[in-house]
């Protein structure tokens, strides 16, 4: 499953979905962030 996360700011990913972020991680899914 690939995944896109969007942000209007630098830290609100990592602060809401902090725990979805880990889990893609250690299942190694595609992953890609963007700040707007």
């Amino acid at each position: 499953m690939r995944t896109l996360i969007l942000s209007p700011h630098t830290d609100d990913a990592e602060l809401g979905c902090g725990g979805l972020i880990t889990k893609l991680i250690e299942k190694q899914n595609p992953l890609l962030g963007s700040v707007l």
